[in-house]
């Protein structure tokens, strides 16, 4: 495999530059198109990918459209007709490139560019583009730029936009300057039509907390033959929680596909399964030590930070969150969605179906539903960094489904607090909360019955 860069021209005589990798034994290639403001790399998402591409026999270039990466300049003079016109003279250079007997292509348009190379590729009847391959796509156009802005009324250019486009000759959308020749574009550019027509060709990747490019968009133009594959708990950039640069090894894994990370300090058991998109060594090393014992079990989309502690036989169902310093006893589950906060203790046989504040200490043998809050007496300390007592539920108890914990308090043991309840003070050994009332357990005859 080996990498270099290349220069071409676009049809206007507009100079560009790309990334060009060649793989030994080349079996197919692949073009990427980069969304806006972006670059090539597309903040390493497209570098990484193209480099796993590369080791396993497809060639690939990358490239800066108009306006873009080396040759950054003031957007306004953007327009979709011209990166139309790079992609085709990107695709020239590409099939310049590589072998002769390379007979598959692909191309890959992120973003901004997504719509623009399924119009491309539907415009000109590329079909030597075997798939067309778009993450997390701009589709609509006018949508994208004026529409969801409030910059587009009864079908024209909203009054405040035809203002400023009048007087500073651009159109200011989420904080990219958009000039008068795209915007005349609009209307006519987009990728609908195309995804329709392109059948089966096209496969869409889009996350479901991508807040830019919503996943909705994706959903209500894909055609009954495009392949939506939607990536759970993911953002715009395929990146995990925090990462705006999408640079932390935990999207890098991502953007590889395997989508498993396990930070190589994890001390980790004997028959551990861990589900796709899980991260297992989430934030600073010196927070800890994780350690997993014996046959653990991770659903897909988990985080579990440093620190953490997991003993033999816990169960975390998906989307779960274990954070620093937590530990989590033996043969415990933790059901669906449910976070384990900083320094929480959680005893053994345990079913834990709500989520579990910082500190909050729960003995063996516990069923909690409920919620917890702190107190928060004084609204006027940080929030980051103030610490504020913790309940404790000790062995045996049942917190009811909704029950709402606030503050430092004590239950059980082998205690039992009804559905729905608000604690504000303890419920001691043997006593029920329902209805605001406390009473002992022993007086329902058997209808409740706690773990003990």
């Amino acid at each position: 495999m080996s990498s270099k860069k290349i220069n071409f021209k676009s049809y206007d005589g507009y100079k560009l530059e790309g990334t060009l990798i060649a793989a030994d034994n080349e079996k197919a290639a692949v073009l990427f198109v980069h969304g806006i403001t972006s670059s090539r790399d597309e903040l390493g998402f497209h570098s990484d990918y193209a480099e796993y591409l590369g080791k396993n026999g497809i060639s690939s270039l990358r490239f800066d459209y108009r306006y873009h990466g080396i040759f950054e300049t003031e957007l306004s003079a953007l327009s979709l007709c011209g990166i139309l016109n790079d992609i085709d003279a990107a695709f020239t250079a590409l099939k310049e490139n590589v072998s002769e007997k390379s007979k598959s292509f692909f191309i890959v348009g992120t973003s901004f560019g997504g719509g623009l190379v399924a119009f491309w590729v539907d415009f000109y009847n590329k079909n030597e583009i075997k798939k067309v391959i778009l993450n997390a796509p701009v589709i609509n156009y006018e949508n994208d730029v004026l529409e969801r802005n409030d910059l587009l009324k009864n079908g024209l250019l909203a009054e405040k936009a035809q203002t400023q486009l009048a007087k500073k000759g651009f159109v200011d959308s989420s904080d990219i300057h958009f000039g008068r020749g795209l915007i005349n574009e609009l209307k006519y550019i987009n990728g609908i039509k195309a995804i329709t027509n392109l059948g089966d060709k096209v496969v869409i990747f889009h996350g479901d907390d991508d807040e830019d490019v919503p996943l909705t968009s994706s959903q209500k133009y894909k055609s009954d033959n495009t392949t939506l594959k939607i990536i759970k708990g993911v953002g715009h950039g395929f990146g995990v929680e925090d990462d705006e640069d999408l640079d932390f090894p935990e999207t890098k894994e991502i953007h590889k596909g395997t989508g498993v990370f396990v930070h190589p300090n994890v001390k980790i058991g004997k028959n551990v399964r861990i589900g796709h998109c899980s991260c297992v060594g989430y934030g600073d090393p010196a927070d800890g030590d994780i350690i997993i014992e014996d046959d653990v079990i991770i659903g897909a989309f988990c985080v579990i930070h440093f620190g953490a502690t997991l003993k033999q036989g816990v169960e975390l169902d998906h989307y779960c969150k274990v954070g620093i310093e937590a530990k989590i006893g033996k043969h415990t589950k933790i059901l669906y969605g449910k976070h384990i906060y900083d320094e929480a203790s959680i005893g053994a046989n345990c079913i834990i179906g709500g989520h579990v504040a910082d500190r909050t200490i729960i003995e063996d043998n516990v069923t909690y539903m409920g919620e917890i809050a702190h107190s928060h007496r004084d609204a006027s300390l940080n929030w980051d960094t103030t610490v504020e007592g913790s309940p404790v539920i000790y062995k045996g108890s049942v917190v009811g489904v909704n029950a709402l914990i606030i503050g430092p308090r004590k239950i059980g043991p082998c205690a039992y607090v009804g559905a729905g309840e608000i604690v504000r003070t303890d419920v001691g050994e043997g006593m029920f909360l329902s209805k605001g009332k406390i009473d002992f357990i022993k007086n329902f005859r058997g209808i409740f019955k706690t773990r003990c």
